[in-house]
């Protein structure tokens, strides 16, 4: 089955016109100081690595959305990075903050924080472990893709985005599938270990900020 659906094309277009610019200045040595892959394998293709590799999971989450969320609730957004999702919602009528600590990829997120407030997403630069943070409470918060690379329990998070979510509110929560029969056949055929290449792993400075389990 393709990865891709004969109505993506309008939207990912302009994805590709919005993120194109800021993906082509993310400097990819001070990215990828924690996370060596980085600067391994995203030198090139950059808008296709960041965005298309992953187009199925970002257009599951937009149509839950659209099934579940009326438009004109309060997101919160954790995590931004590259903010796809982001920009997705807040193109289709939701009100979202999204939140980052920039401290952790050097100056490199400086353009994408420039590209989501002329998105109308609001942009919050803390740590919602180790920072204080005075939020509202949220119609529905994403906290997708991101507790693989924390170096210890969620728990506390988690504790936290309870805390911040209405009573009706919606979590939404995702991590990568080591299970996928996908990767058990690469292991089991070539070798292909589910976790991060040793190499890169090596390589990135204390503390390593990819997929930690």
């Amino acid at each position: 089955m393709s990865r891709f659906q004969a109505d993506d094309s309008i939207i990912i277009e302009k994805l590709r016109h919005a993120l194109e610019k800021p993906l082509s200045r993310l400097d990819l040595d001070d990215l990828g100081k924690y996370n060596r892959s980085y600067t391994a394998r995203y030198a090139v293709d950059r808008f296709d690595h960041f965005v298309l590799a992953e187009w199925p999971y970002y257009r599951a989450v937009l149509n839950w959305y659209r099934s579940h969320i009326p438009k004109g609730a309060t997101v919160l957004d954790v995590g931004m990075f590259v903010p796809v999702m982001p920009l997705l919602l807040s193109w289709e009528g939701y009100h979202v903050t999204s939140i980052e600590k920039l401290a952790l990829y050097g100056h490199s997120l400086s353009g994408m924080v420039s590209l989501v407030a002329d998105h109308q997403v609001h942009f919050v630069d803390a740590d919602l472990l180790f920072d204080s943070v005075s939020l509202p409470l949220f119609d529905a918060i994403n906290l997708l893709g991101v507790v693989e690379h924390l170096l210890g329990s969620p728990r506390e998070l988690l504790v936290r985005l309870r805390n911040l979510l209405n009573p009706r509110g919606y979590f939404l929560f995702a991590v990568p599938n080591q299970a996928w029969l996908v990767r058990r056949l690469g292991l089991l055929f070539a070798g292909v270990s589910v976790q991060p290449d040793f190499a890169e792993y090596f390589e990135s400075s204390y503390p390593f900020s990819g997929h930690n389990r």
